[in-house]
């Protein structure tokens, strides 16, 4: 959840995308050739009921082509948490110009790699110490430094937000069981 608690303090800076009268975004037009309607739906369910509204939001210009940041802060937005790398990968797949179709075939691969909760615990316990038999906890300094020094650098803001749903003891330890 860490990596997702950061996607989605990014993306809850900006105020909520706009939507309907019922609620739900327009609908994004045509399939593609072969897909059936079932198949269309399921893909759209599977992505969320929000992601032509994400899109449009995002395309700040109304060109219907997000640039490199605007397609960051929409694949965050979708609950996707890219690392650089793989932002990259699929602006270029894009050749550079991602429009709403691009836009949902990434978003729906970068899901799909999304790291789960129990990955990330996996991976913090390596890293965390069992003291006094208490279970497994990591100092909350050194997972800042760690989130803010390695990898894709976390923002002041996002640390915060990681730090809330971390909820340190009152020895500055977190749990990670």
């Amino acid at each position: 959840a860490t990596a997702s608690a950061a996607g989605g303090a990014a993306a809850s800076s900006a105020a909520a995308p706009p939507s309907t009268a019922a609620g739900r975004p327009p609908s994004s037009g045509g399939r593609r050739r072969g897909e059936t309607a079932e198949s269309s739906q399921a893909e759209e369910q599977e992505l969320g009921a929000n992601v032509d509204s994400l899109f449009s939001y995002y395309d700040a210009d109304g060109d219907g082509v997000l640039t490199q940041d605007e397609f960051l802060g929409a694949l965050r937005a979708g609950g996707a948490c890219p690392n650089r790398e793989e932002l990259e990968e699929a602006f270029r797949k894009s050749a550079e110009a991602p429009d709403l179709r691009a836009y949902k075939a990434a978003l729906r691969t970068l899901l799909r790699r999304r790291p789960t909760v129990d990955s990330l615990k996996e991976g913090f316990r390596g890293l965390a110490l069992d003291i006094k038999g208490q279970g497994m906890v990591m100092d909350a300094e050194l997972l800042k430094y760690l989130t803010t020094s390695y990898g894709d650098a976390l923002t002041a803001e996002e640390v915060e937000a990681l730090m809330k749903l971390a909820e340190p003891d009152e020895d500055g330890e977190v749990d990670v069981n």
